[in-house]
């Protein structure tokens, strides 16, 4: 099976949603943003609910199948410093039409923690930067057609990691952003679950509700 690195046959896409980084009780961050290698886009939301604790819900929808992801969890400041941790699930489906009269799709369910590391408000409130590292379990099932055939299907589950970066610039509330990630399989690498980079360019809308 022949598959690329950046779309290929994959029936999973990295999920690189915009880093929280919120800083207290009332922050609302929405971003919208589109995948170079695709054609979509995805769309998120993050809330602070308390001085430490925030959630996240993000959607994407392309050529290749949807996705979404929710998640919660605790942030803290020091000056420009933020520091977080979330735990979350995201689920989806793709399908791909390949070389050879091959069709590919298959559907996925993960479940992770991701831990991020971020400055915010630099250069008088015109530059985020952020990285953050994911890591969880992926489950789902790949289904191979090739020509007329009676397609074939295969349960798959690994372990992945996905490093991610967040870069916004602009002005106090409103950013543009650049995101980027890749999908590690380190105990893995099967049918449908290979490793995949992603990077994104959007727009990042931030204010506080209180």
């Amino acid at each position: 099976m022949i598959c690329g690195l950046m779309t290929g046959c994959n029936i999973y896409f990295p999920q690189v949603v915009d880093l929280p980084m919120l800083e207290q009780q009332g922050d609302l961050r929405l971003d919208a943003s589109a995948d170079i290698f695709v054609v979509g886009g995805r769309a998120t939301a993050t809330y602070a609910v308390t001085n430490h604790f925030g959630i996240q819900a993000s959607g994407i929808l392309s050529t290749l199948g949807w996705a979404s992801q929710g998640a919660a969890g605790f942030y803290t400041t020091r000056g420009h410093q933020i520091y977080e941790i979330y735990a979350g699930v995201s689920g989806g489906e793709s399908s791909r039409s390949g070389i050879f009269n091959m069709r590919t799709w298959g559907d996925f369910n993960t479940y992770f923690l991701q831990a991020d590391y971020g400055w915010t408000r630099l250069a008088n409130n015109h530059i985020d930067l952020g990285f953050g590292l994911k890591s969880g379990y992926i489950e789902g099932t790949y289904w191979v057609q090739r020509d007329d055939n009676l397609p074939n299907h295969y349960p798959q589950s690994s372990l992945f990691i996905e490093p991610t970066l967040t870069f916004r610039v602009g002005w106090q509330h409103l950013k543009f952003t650049l995101g980027a990630g890749m999908s590690f399989m380190p105990i893995s690498n099967q049918l449908g679950l290979e490793e995949m980079i992603s990077i994104s360019l959007g727009i990042n809308y931030f204010f506080n509700l209180k």
